[in-house]
Formats: C-alpha cells, sequence, structure tokens
C-alpha cells in the first residue's frame, strides 16, 4: 500500500480523537490510551508496505488498537491476579472490558457512518431520482421496469441513477476504495 505521510497525517489527525476515546473507554487511563493509539499508528506505518491497497486505514488502525488494548487489558489482569489486589467485583468489571472489546469490530463502527452517509446523500435528491434508484438498487427492478412505472425512458433511469452514484461514489471516498464502492454501486 502506497500511503504518503501527508496522507497519513491528514487520517490520523482526523481521527486521533476517537481512537484515543475508544482506546481510553477499555484502558480508563488517558495517557495509556495516547500511547496505544501511538503504537497502533507506528505499527501501521511500519507494515503499510505489506498491505493491500483497498486497505481502510481508520479501520486497520483501529483493529491495532483494540488487540493493543487487549494485550494491555490482559497485562493488567495477569499483574492484579498474581498481586490478588483487586477484589473479585473489580476483576469482573475488568474481564467484562476484555470481553466487550474481544466482541468489538471496528467494520462496524464504519458501516453506521457509511449508511447515514448514503441515507443523507439519497435525502438530498429529488423524491423521484431517489425513489429510481431505490427501486433499482433496493428492489431489484431493471431499468426497463423502473421506466415503465415512471413513464420515462431507459436513459432517464440511466441519468437519475447515475446522479445518485456519482454523489455516493463522492460522499464515500473517504471510507471505501474506488474498487469496493464500485462493487456495491454497480
Amino acid at each position: 500500500m502506497q500511503v504518503d505521510i501527508s496522507s497519513f497525517t491528514r487520517i490520523f489527525t482526523e481521527y486521533n480523537l476517537r481512537f484515543v476515546r475508544f482506546a481510553c473507554s477499555y484502558v480508563k487511563d488517558n495517557s495509556v490510551a495516547e500511547d496505544l493509539v501511538m503504537d497502533s499508528a507506528m505499527t501501521f506505518w511500519k507494515k503499510k508496505e505489506s498491505l493491500f491497497e483497498d486497505t481502510n486505514i481508520p479501520a486497520y488502525i483501529l483493529s491495532v488498537l483494540k488487540n493493543k488494548c487487549i494485550d494491555h487489558l490482559r497485562h493488567i489482569s495477569v499483574m492484579n491476579s498474581v498481586s490478588e489486589q483487586y477484589s473479585s467485583t473489580q476483576l469482573w468489571e475488568l474481564d467484562t472490558r476484555i470481553m466487550a472489546l474481544e466482541s468489538f469490530d471496528p467494520n462496524e463502527v464504519f458501516k453506521e457512518e457509511i449508511i447515514t452517509i448514503v441515507n443523507k446523500t439519497l435525502e438530498s435528491f429529488p423524491k423521484n431520482t431517489r425513489d429510481i434508484f431505490v427501486k433499482n438498487r433496493f428492489d431489484n427492478l431493471s431499468y426497463k421496469e423502473i421506466a415503465g412505472i415512471y413513464g420515462i425512458s431507459v436513459k432517464g433511469v440511466e441519468y437519475h441513477i447515475s446522479k445518485v452514484l456519482d454523489a455516493l461514489r463522492s460522499h464515500l471516498v473517504d471510507y471505501l476504495t474506488i474498487s469496493v464502492i464500485m462493487f456495491f454501486l454497480q
């Protein structure tokens, strides 16, 4: 994967606070959370050459961060078990955070954002354009069937759908690579 320092800096700056809040919600220590975020970003930077071109950088960093948080929490768990300083309630709470973090899927975070963007983008179009797109992409009607319903030409249907697709490609460029966008939107 080819990522220049300015692109990486832009992405890291945009997501840094979210990543720190995410890590801090599990490790309960802001400075540790910041260190884990920095370590995760450095891990990405070191491995970027071996990653696929379509790798979602924020999701990758979040996955690394998730694993670093799990390792950190397990280390705390082991240290506390050995020293027997935690009460059973505190150990239960720590185990719960570990289990919650293990079941966390970074892709779900971005999935919700993508769905929100798709919905907002669709809402920005006139009702007919929106309905034509929905009938094609979600109801699986052909261009010809849609043209018959709305009393327009097949070219008219193509025009409406291409307008929505262009807007979606533009709004989703930070979330998906062009190849993935083309797969889902064509």
